[in-house]
């Protein structure tokens, strides 16, 4: 007999997993078919079925049940002994193009078996990608098949649910906030959404050419992201987003220091491009003391983010590129 189940049910330890949440780790030690199958979290467990599997002569080659090669072959003398931890703690990829709903679970079928733990869903609602594939947009003589957005909802929450199932982490959104920003749904949020800005609302649109307006796409216009209101409304949306959509992982980012560098990285250059702007514009509509106010402000900033800053910016630097401003 085969016992499966997670290491601390074995009392067993593997070097190097410092959270059994995140860290995936597996043990097996199965001698002529009887032993234990162990993983550090329910998902490693599933890991550690597919490697013994694996071990025991099966591929798993692409995505789909023509994907799969199992041999044929006695099942009572099974030996496989394995001791393993991810190198990376997040591994994984994401939907793209144009895929039906039966090819998307078996590819997130296909993440477990070769031992990806993270599926990310670009766009709140990846609803062209199913369009693309459903109203056939690509070289078939299939008939276009067209789904209704609550259908493509519906496949989303599905993919989600099969994610979730085997244990992996969530990550989704990416594209298309501008479209919530307006108050638009979700399944108009991708790439090829359509995008209705409220009259009152177009001064939150990036000036372009001297002008605030918008393409009707969710990607093709930026944001006023110096406008405070702008940047306020934004923070609450996304926090609102993911506390109204507990699937979607919130919390793994922050207890690895590479993703966490990363955002404070991220969060520095944002607000840094945000003063520059503050300069530059006192600079061009010669508001003299409200530029010097700018660069005071700039100036403190990057001193107080120096572990960001130092080696990477100062504010000399930048002043030289307005020597030659009128």
């Amino acid at each position: 007999m085969i016992e499966i189940g997670l290491l601390g049910d074995f009392g067993l330890v593997v070097d190097g997993v410092d959270d059994p949440t995140l860290d995936d780790a597996i043990y097996i030690n199965v001698r002529d078919s009887k032993g234990v199958i162990a993983g550090s979290n329910p998902r490693s467990v599933l890991f550690a079925v597919y490697r013994f599997l694996e071990a025991s002569g099966c591929q798993w080659i692409r995505p789909g049940p023509d994907g799969d090669y199992v041999p044929l072959r006695r099942v009572h003398n099974l030996s496989v002994q394995l001791t393993d931890k991810a190198t990376y703690r997040f591994r994984g990829h994401k939907n793209s193009d144009a895929y039906n709903l039966d090819y998307i679970i078996s590819k997130i079928e296909w993440s477990a078996k070769v031992g990806l733990n993270t599926y990310y869903n670009e766009f709140l609602i990846p609803k062209k990608f199913f369009q693309s594939w459903y109203n056939r947009e690509y070289p078939t003589q299939k008939e276009p098949a067209p789904r209704t957005d609550t259908e493509i909802i519906a496949y989303y929450e599905l993919l989600n649910r099969e994610v979730k199932r085997r244990g992996m982490l969530l990550h989704a959104a990416g594209h298309g906030w501008n479209s919530l920003f307006f108050g638009n749904p979700l399944v108009e949020s991708d790439h090829w959404g359509n995008m209705e800005v409220p009259e009152d609302q177009i001064e939150y649109l990036s000036m372009v050419d001297g002008e605030r307006k918008w393409h009707s796409r969710p990607t093709y216009d930026e944001l006023c992201y110096g406008n405070p209101r702008v940047r306020e409304r934004m923070v609450h949306l996304v926090a609102d987003y993911a506390e109204n959509n507990p699937v979607i992982e919130r919390n793994m980012l922050i207890e690895d220091p590479v993703y966490q560098m990363s955002w404070k990285l991220l969060s520095v250059h944002s607000e840094m491009v945000i003063l520059m702007a503050d300069v530059f514009v006192a600079r061009i509509d010669g508001r003299e003391a409200d530029e010097k106010e700018a660069w005071a402000a700039l100036s403190e900033y990057i001193v107080e983010n120096e572990d960001i800053t130092k080696g990477v910016f100062d504010v000399f630097s930048f002043q030289r590129i307005f020597r030659d401003l009128p």
